[in-house]
């Protein structure tokens, strides 16, 4: 067991591509909550069923709590970029494997121009039209997903790479 955890490398790669993943999946799962949860508030709302303070109180909480949704999936995201910069410059990495990673950049970019564009054919379907006025955002991430995965991707393979010196791989200062 003990030799499974030792003398492991990162790859950089791969965590961009979960991290995308990720990001995506819930993004689109809060986006669907808030719609199903105002959804709902609404048809309860309409329907008179209960119509006690305190039910209307908390109809009211819940309507606010998922506006707040837009803000934990920026907090994600912000999370993810930091912990790409964390894994980036503690991971070390050989510069032959430059290649790979640019390689697997380019595949991330590719997984998020789909992913990107599903995002956008959910949030101009009428129906979600509220929806996505609350999320404003995350359309803007969502929207420019593949920019912001080459921004941070190249981030990261700088990072990586560019600590060589620092570190003494291949005659530099260390």
């Amino acid at each position: 067991m003990r030799s499974l955890i030792q003398n492991k490398k990162g790859n950089i790669g791969m965590f961009l591509i979960m991290g995308i993943m990720f990001i995506f999946t819930f993004a689109m799962v809060l986006f669907i909550m808030h719609y199903f949860v105002n959804e709902t508030i609404d048809a309860f709302e309409i329907s008179k069923i209960n119509e006690s303070a305190s039910a209307r109180q908390t109809m009211a909480q819940g309507k606010s709590t998922t506006g707040l949704l837009d803000l934990v999936i920026i907090l994600l995201f912000l999370a993810f970029v930091i912990g790409m910069i964390a894994y980036a410059s503690l991971v070390p990495a050989h510069p032959i494997m430059m290649v790979a990673f640019i390689i697997l950049l380019a595949l991330a970019i590719l997984i998020a121009v789909p992913l990107s564009n599903g995002y956008e054919k959910l949030h101009d379907t009428g129906k979600m039209a509220t929806t996505a006025a609350d999320f404003t955002m995350t359309n803007h991430i969502m929207d420019n997903f593949p920019a912001y995965v080459l921004i941070i991707g190249a981030l990261g393979i700088i990072i990586m790479f560019a600590k060589r010196q620092a570190v003494g791989y291949g005659g530099g200062v260390g």
